[in-house]
């Protein structure tokens, strides 16, 4: 299980990293976090439903990237 810490320092990591990568590797990326989008055209609402194991993998990936430097 994982919290909301942990996904917002995900995504707050792929805005940091998202302009230096190619729109083909940002794709691929979002198909490792994303793993369901779903919306209600009723009520105007989008519900995002991520891969709990790729929002940590890319968390922590970043951040030994940025260890490193």
């Amino acid at each position: 299980m994982i919290n909301h810490g942990e996904v917002a320092d995900a995504l707050s990591a792929f805005d940091l990293i998202g302009a230096a990568l190619s729109t083909q590797e940002q794709g691929r990326v979002i198909q490792l976090l994303v793993e369901r989008v779903d919306y209600d055209g009723k009520n105007g609402k989008v519900a995002v439903t991520f891969h709990p194991a790729g929002i940590k993998a890319f968390g922590e990936e970043f951040e030994t990237q940025r260890e490193e430097k």
